[in-house]
């Protein structure tokens, strides 16, 4: 198709004379991952400052800045696992107790869940879906909307868990790990508060 100018006059896409090649792929890569306007760096600030309110601007249709959630949901994730092999962290310094047997239980339990977080995180995401929709049916958002509620939610408080997960080599020494355990929780319901609360207000 042939057209003036920088951009088509029927859909707006821009001009590109030059094939695809392994450089324009890097470039789109990075461009992607760390612009600022748009990406996954933008959508993980947002995530952060305003989360709510951002996904329900999301599937409102305000999507050109955003990374869609399932792939943001794939980043974090590959990044946790990644992370996860690479440290090979023991669990049983979070579980301290006067019980050997529950120790080993809840290294076992939570070691399983963090070698496998990537499926253990999808396998809870239908969960969570109902749960919300069934929860705020009144609110009209039919549950497709809810998976993207949860699927952008899931996503971030895996990244969530990427900083408890680096907290906990830079500061192990500093602080008693099952204290830093609970710190955790009560940042990732806060967190899970908040969002809802923006989204559904």
């Amino acid at each position: 198709m042939l057209f003036e100018g920088n951009f088509c006059n029927n859909c707006g896409q821009k001009h590109i004379e030059h094939r695809l090649n392994a450089p324009f792929i890097w470039k789109d890569l990075i461009e992607g991952v760390f612009n600022f306007d748009s990406g996954v760096f933008f959508t993980a600030m947002q995530l952060s400052l305003r989360p709510g309110y951002s996904i329900r601007s999301f599937i409102e249709g305000k999507r050109v800045n955003y990374t869609s959630p399932i792939a943001y949901l794939i980043i974090t994730a590959s990044i946790f696992g990644l992370l996860y092999h690479f440290f090979e962290p023991n669990f049983a310094e979070l579980y301290q107790t006067s019980s050997t047997q529950f120790r080993n239980l809840g290294e076992q339990i939570i070691g399983s869940i963090y070698s496998h977080y990537t499926i253990s995180s999808l396998l809870l995401i239908p969960l969570t879906t109902v749960l919300s929709y069934v929860i705020f049916k009144k609110q009209g958002y039919r549950i497709i909307e809810h998976a993207i509620l949860n699927i952008y939610i899931t996503g971030h408080t895996i990244l969530i868990r990427i900083v408890f997960f680096l907290c906990l080599f830079l500061i192990k020494e500093h602080i008693e790990l099952s204290s830093l355990r609970w710190i955790f929780q009560i940042i990732y319901f806060s967190y899970l508060t908040w969002c809802y609360a923006q989204f559904f207000r």
